[in-house]
């Protein structure tokens, strides 16, 4: 079927429409190359004078190249001779001797913007929605389709390698401001607009031609790039050295290869030299793994759900107005849900309205909405002391501190005031649904939603129901996807999956401790060798220390595999809190922080032993691994998959492991 539709108006211009069929998105596909392949003999042998394209996808240019063809590959040889054939054609379109117009309403990234860059003018849509930028280092890759070569001749090397290297996309009025576009219009009007100046242009009036080289439309700042060339790319290198620790290989391929080919003219020989980097790195571990995790997230977002006449979920509250329910109740609001944050501490509510406010203060200053949108969602949420008006609510989410009895009596306490379609969700982490659902006038109506802090900037949120809560599945997964959340769904059990796992994990960096490790030494090569962002000591003191060790205690008694020494029992009283005290197992100054001295003081009952950096990490990560065995054991979750997947989005496990039981696999060679 048919993606490109081409057609000629006024006898001179072209009008090509981009429709993907059977997909919400456009995808740079072999089956797409063939299309423009056909299309551009077609377009040679008429008359038009201008060519312009659109999208008919809403929100979506081009999402990017369809890496599910290449996923599995492993003949690279037949991989690098698609990309070469993809060089040819685009670069046979950028010659057409004609003007060619791109209209970007959307996402235009990766393989998208690299096909956006052979056009003469590039228009924008001024939306939320349009994000331009080069992804691929996310997936342990480089741009392939001519990016490196193409983008520092259009924006210049500096603004190329922050694209390039970081993966991040830019809003329209970003991509002005650099050169990458040539108007920024309101989207109402972009079609017109593209059709406008495609008259133009046949009527040789069109405003002059931005398609100009770096070079021609800012010479003064082309001669200094010229020779601070070394000097760019040296801080570029250190930059995404103190970002990535080294962990990451692609960064490091871009900027090699676009030092070495930045000055050089575009060619078949230069786009050579990018497809070559381009496969060495897909030949790697780390992009393998992180297209693992890429495959894992798009599978579970496309999460289905009956289409039976459940009513919609629009008005929630929040009960708990403490750093969990505040971030949840932020969350809510910003995606547009009407929220009540329920508290009967007035400081806290008015924290809460305070920090909603930064938070979105601080969009605006991105550029990712303006005042009128600013102020409508800080107008979707508002705040109360009491219980009155719950029944007119379709979803009401608690997140009260950790406390069986607390929670309990809550739940009693309001689940008769709801209405009988209401949703109650708890944001336990460590209790059981079924012991909070006995006190529930609706058992078959309460669920967990467990979220993780920050709840606005995690992506995972755990999905725990019982048997008896299964019909809220199909009302609960449309409010998941609004709110732009990667679920996991989990049967009924203390501490979930990444609470459990995690647990197990800290337990045993206790247990290194009692062997002989020293505090700092376990964090540092956790955290610069292995790449986890905070090593587990530093993760004690992050959470605060009384909150793990009941958690850990908590799950210890309810069956979990794993055991955690006698003497951390009063840790707290020894060392402190952590973070929020300032002391814990580091003393926290503004110079720094350092190991509190009264970690001398901890009573060691095991001989020492000489552990290694490797098996140090071997150890701990084959706790994760038994773990996540006896879940998968125990019917808790699915699959390793979910678990990998869980541990990356929840925990901030390296992704270039893919994921805890990815990585004992590899390591084992089973994968």
């Amino acid at each position: 079927m048919k993606q490109l539709h081409f057609s000629i108006k006024d006898n001179s211009i072209g009008w090509l429409e981009w429709d993907q069929a059977n997909s919400s998105i456009n995808l740079i596909s072999s089956a797409f190359l063939k299309e423009l392949e056909e299309l551009l003999t077609e377009i040679e042998s008429s008359q038009i004078k201008a060519l312009a394209v659109i999208s008919k996808k809403a929100n979506n240019f081009c999402a990017g190249a369809d890496i599910k063809e290449f996923q599995h590959k492993q003949d690279y040889k037949q991989i690098n001779s698609i990309l070469q054939k993809a060089h040819l054609i685009f670069s046979r379109f950028e010659k057409l001797k004609l003007s060619k117009i791109c209209a970007i309403e959307g996402v235009c990234l990766g393989a998208g913007l690299e096909w956006a860059l052979c056009f003469d003018y590039r228009l924008a849509a001024q939306s939320k929605h349009t994000k331009l930028g080069c992804p691929e280092v996310h997936l342990g890759l480089i741009p392939g389709l001519g990016g490196c070569i193409r983008l520092p001749k259009l924006i210049g090397l500096r603004q190329a390698l922050k694209l390039i290297l970081t993966g991040k996309s830019l809003t329209a009025k970003q991509a002005l401001s650099i050169g990458l576009v040539d108007e920024q219009i309101p989207s109402l009007v972009l079609k017109k607009r593209a059709l406008e100046l495609a008259q133009q242009i046949v009527k040789g009036k069109a405003p002059a031609q931005e398609k100009n080289s770096y070079k021609d439309k800012r010479p003064y700042s082309y001669w200094l790039e010229f020779f601070l060339k070394h000097i760019i790319c040296f801080l570029s290198k250190k930059q995404a050295l103190k970002k990535t620790k080294g962990f990451y290989p692609a960064p490091l391929k871009a900027l090699q290869l676009i030092q070495k080919t930045c000055r050089l003219p575009l060619s078949e020989k230069t786009l050579k030299k990018e497809s070559s980097a381009f496969i060495e790195l897909m030949k790697t571990q780390e992009s393998k793994n992180l297209i693992y995790l890429w495959s894992l997230m798009d599978k579970a977002k496309k999460i289905s759900f009956s289409s039976k006449n459940y009513k919609p979920i629009q008005t929630t509250a929040v009960i708990g107005a403490g750093v969990m329910g505040h971030s949840i109740s932020y969350l809510l609001a910003d995606k547009g849900f009407k929220v009540r944050l329920i508290d009967n501490k007035p400081a806290a509510l008015c924290q809460a309205l305070k920090q909603t406010k930064k938070l979105l203060e601080k969009q605006k200053a991105r550029g990712q909405i303006d005042s009128y949108e600013l102020e409508n969602k800080l107008n979707n949420l508002s705040v109360s002391q009491n219980f009155w008006g719950l029944k007119n609510f379709d979803l009401i989410i608690e997140a009260l501190p950790e406390d069986l009895e607390l929670k309990q009596k809550l739940i009693a306490d309001i689940s008769k005031k709801l209405s009988p379609e209401c949703l109650f969700a708890s944001n336990t982490s460590s209790l059981s649904l079924s012991e909070l659902a006995k006190s529930s006038f609706r058992p078959s109506h309460f669920i967990g939603l467990h979220f993780f802090n920050p709840a606005h900037r995690i992506p995972l949120l755990e999905v725990g129901m019982t048997e008896a809560q299964k019909e809220s599945f199909s009302q609960v997964i449309p409010f998941i996807k609004k709110i732009k959340k990667i679920p996991l769904f989990v049967k009924d059990s203390p501490g979930f999956v990444v609470n459990r796992i995690i647990a197990a994990y800290l337990s045993e960096s206790l247990n290194l401790l009692e062997q002989g490790c020293e505090i700092d030494y376990i964090d540092y090569i956790l955290r610069e060798q292995f790449g986890m962002p905070l090593g587990p000591f530093e993760l004690f003191d992050k959470i605060g220390l009384t909150v793990c060790l009941k958690t850990i205690s908590h799950l210890e008694q309810k069956g979990c595999f794993f055991k955690t020494p006698d003497w951390t029992k009063n840790l707290p009283e020894l060392l402190g809190e952590g973070e929020k005290s300032n002391k814990g197992f580091y003393i926290y100054e503004k110079e720094g922080k350092t190991v509190n001295p009264k970690t001398n003081k901890l009573k060691r009952t095991k001989e020492i032993k000489q552990i290694d950096d490797k098996q140090l990490i071997q150890q701990l990560v084959q706790k994760m691994w038994d773990e996540g065995q006896k879940l998968i054991q125990n019917k808790i979750v699915q699959s390793e998959e979910e678990i990998d997947l869980a541990m990356t989005l929840g925990t901030g496990f390296p992704a270039y492991l893919g994921g805890p039981m990815k990585y004992k696999k590899v390591q084992d060679g089973l994968s």
